[in-house]
């Protein structure tokens, strides 16, 4: 599949949430103009 899970937050003690993104290697890549591509940024 190539996603990876980065992120688990505990909402309560039933509930919780996952982030998963692609692979790094297997992103596509930044310049291709493609504006379904958007980077995103942590603060």
């Amino acid at each position: 599949m190539g996603l990876v899970d980065v992120k688990v937050c505990a909402v309560d003690d039933v509930w919780s949430g996952l982030r998963l993104v692609i692979r790094k290697d297997q992103r596509p890549s930044s310049d291709t103009g493609d504006p379904s591509v958007r980077r995103v940024s942590s603060v």
